[in-house]
């Protein structure tokens, strides 16, 4: 028994936040194992949802106003605007199995029924969409790790009784609909619409954005607009609750200095202190909790906080039952093996297919990593490999 196992494609609706190019390379890949004894997982953020146009175009409303109006036609847009990839996946879990867990990006899907119904509509099969996969036979736990990372799960506001987006999903459709259509509007070119939100790590941003200033001249102060653009967010109730129920002194002082201080200098420090949060977050929280997972003889995988709005039988894992945990989210490929008592247990991280733009010296390159892992039990043990193909585009 073979599993592939590839997470964070970020397949989209053929708009400019489509960062998708390479249908053909996941056809390949497929094409790679169509004669093997192997089930396929899809680790999350497969669909990119959350930055679609049908996302957009309802504003910046309550998640309970996004459940009930949200299109089953934004399904649409992605399949048909990828029709090759999405036709060799029906014809693979035809035949074979095929998971797909939900992600930060997608999880529309875990939550609103006629999204599933018309993907699998679409798809001509009914492949599981699940919050996780748990792999009894070699125990290991899979899951998209989203969970681990406070500034991407749900938040549940007991005052109003209501489910809060993440905050980096709220901030990403914020900045999508008030920084890009301020972008729109000046005519800049399309690669900085699709390249803004793709800095790694997150606190290139302000850096990146001084770079292409230099390279085009576009009469906008790219720094000093997405600052304000994203200080401006902070702002928002929406925001500010979140912050609230998350980091209730947090939010003390940031609404104190946000308010009564305000200015762009302080605006920058809060966007760079937020972002590198964010990036250790979403780096180092997922493989620091996982360890801590694999190395306990006893102790829950997950907190109640880490599971709002997702599947509680969640709570019920114990590291007992966990040799291997499989997640994505972050976007750094990782493999790393722990001992606990006399057994050897792993952490791997599937890394993503979504571009990542970088600082290489002074020059800053989109380099795209096209990350999967395939785990073989054949030989009577567990064999695990990471594959990265990586492409740089200047």
């Amino acid at each position: 028994m073979k599993r592939l196992f590839l997470s964070d494609l970020h397949v989209g609706d053929g708009t400019a936040k489509d960062d998708f190019e390479f249908d053909e390379e996941f056809v390949k890949l497929l094409e790679t194992f169509e004669a093997e004894d192997v089930e396929l997982i899809i680790n999350g953020d497969f669909l990119e949802i959350s930055k679609s146009r049908r996302l957009k175009k309802l504003g910046l409303v309550p998640l309970s106003v996004v459940f009930e109006r949200l299109e089953p036609e934004v399904v649409d847009d992605i399949v048909l605007n990828h029709e090759r990839l999405f036709k060799k996946l029906a014809e693979f879990a035809k035949k074979k199995k095929v998971y797909y867990v939900v992600g930060n990006h997608d999880f529309y899907m875990l939550k609103m029924d006629k999204l599933r119904e018309r993907f699998w509509e679409l798809l001509g099969v009914r492949i599981p969409i699940c919050s996780h996969v748990y792999l009894d036979d070699w125990k290991i736990l899979v899951f998209h790790g989203h969970q681990f990372d406070v500034t991407n799960r749900l938040s549940f506001d007991a005052k109003s009784r209501e489910l809060l987006p993440p905050l980096g999903d709220y901030a990403a459709r914020y900045m999508t609909i008030h920084f890009d259509d301020l972008l729109y509007t000046y005519n800049v070119p399309e690669d900085i619409l699709k390249n803004y939100d793709n800095v790694k790590p997150a606190t290139d941003t302000v850096k990146w954005l001084e770079y292409v200033s230099k390279a085009y001249n576009v009469g906008l102060d790219l720094v000093e607009e997405w600052t304000k653009t994203f200080v401006k967010m902070l702002k928002t109730p929406i925001a500010k609750r979140w912050m609230k129920v998350n980091y209730p002194l947090m939010n003390f002082f940031s609404n104190f200095f946000i308010n009564n201080f305000g200015g762009l200098k302080l605006g920058e420090y809060i966007v760079r202190a937020v972002d590198k949060l964010r990036r250790l977050r979403q780096s180092d929280v997922l493989y620091k909790r996982s360890k801590k997972v694999l190395v306990k003889k006893r102790g829950k995988v997950f907190k109640k906080k880490d599971l709002v709005g997702f599947d509680e039988e969640m709570l019920e894992y114990d590291s007992r039952d966990v040799n291997g945990l499989i997640l994505g989210h972050s976007h750094y490929s990782d493999l790393r093996f722990f001992k606990r008592g006399g057994d050897t247990t792993f952490y791997l991280n599937t890394g993503t297919w979504w571009p990542v733009v970088s600082k290489r010296g002074k020059v800053f390159h989109r380099i795209c990593e096209l990350t999967w892992a395939l785990i073989d039990d054949s030989k009577g043990k567990l064999e695990i490999e990471l594959h990265t193909r990586v492409r740089t585009i200047t």
